[in-house]
């Protein structure tokens, strides 16, 4: 999705930051697997959001902390690291 920064800088996030990226996005995973699919959707739309400002890293920590518990998953988890390419 990045990929299109190097060349058009902070105009990028209007080429392909769109609803339509994630829906093309779940499309072409789901040919690989409909589990994937739904993920690649769901990664795409938190990236457009972090990139847009919508939503922070502590929103992120938050979401998956409530997971966690919903899912009564345990153990340690990895630091979630958002590197910017803009």
């Amino acid at each position: 999705m990045d990929a299109s920064a190097k060349r058009y800088g902070g105009g990028h996030l209007l080429i392909r930051h769109k609803f339509d990226t994630a829906q093309f996005m779940k499309q072409y995973y789901t040919k690989i697997n409909a589990e994937l699919g739904k993920q690649a959707f769901l990664e795409t739309i938190v990236h457009i959001a972090i990139d847009r400002g919508l939503i922070t890293l502590d929103d992120i920590r938050l979401m998956s902390e409530y997971t966690r518990i919903l899912f009564k998953k345990s153990g340690p988890r990895k630091k979630i690291i958002i590197q910017s390419n803009v």
